[in-house]
């Protein structure tokens, strides 16, 4: 696993996604509001080696301590999307057609 990308946040909805994910495993160093901001963050991650370094080894522990390794709480959670369906389907199908 190497480090991860700089994101731009900006409108559109991959900008967005990309950097709550790097948010969400504590990456903020790796997200940028700005262009300006942008060619900042990257210039000052490029000439900082060992902070790349660092990170590129803790990557992988990081993002196995994330929500995003937490595959029994997203079962649950699908889970229990899929029976909210379910009981607002069965509710509509129980009403008289008009």
């Amino acid at each position: 696993m190497g480090v991860p990308v700089i994101s731009f946040l900006d409108d559109r909805f991959v900008a967005r996604m990309s950097s709550s994910l790097l948010h969400s495993v504590g990456l903020q160093a790796f997200s940028a509001d700005s262009e300006d901001a942008y060619i900042v963050r990257a210039s000052e991650l490029a000439g900082n080696t060992n902070f790349l370094n660092r990170i590129r080894e803790a990557f992988r522990p990081m993002l196995q301590a994330s929500r995003f390794h937490d595959s029994r709480r997203f079962a649950r959670n699908l889970e229990r999307i899929y029976q909210a369906s379910w009981r607002i389907r069965q509710t509509k199908m129980a009403q008289p057609s008009q």
